[in-house]
């Protein structure tokens, strides 16, 4: 039974979903900036203030595992939507 926005969470383990983020950290040959940003990581764990997830990116011309441990305080709300499951930061 689903009592707390932790709860859902929990149920997300393991699971593919979509990060939101509108406050991304941009970098382009023009400088840096902050922009929107979406992409796909699998939750890894939910601790007692914070997700863990995973996702793959490309540095330095290897794709790479990134973890990621997200504050549940940035967590902004959460949406299931035509199947997909998305964390809005």
């Amino acid at each position: 039974m689903i009592e707390t926005f932790r709860d859902l969470l929990r149920e997300w383990i393991a699971k593919e979903i979509v990060i939101v983020n509108p406050e991304s950290l941009l970098r382009s040959g023009s400088g840096d900036a902050v922009g929107f940003e979406t992409y796909s990581a699998r939750v890894r764990a939910v601790g007692n203030d914070f997700v863990q997830v995973a996702f793959q990116a490309q540095h330095g011309g290897r794709v790479e595992t990134v973890e990621q441990f997200i504050p549940t305080d940035r967590v902004k709300r959460l949406s299931l939507w035509g199947g997909e499951l998305y964390l809005h930061l």
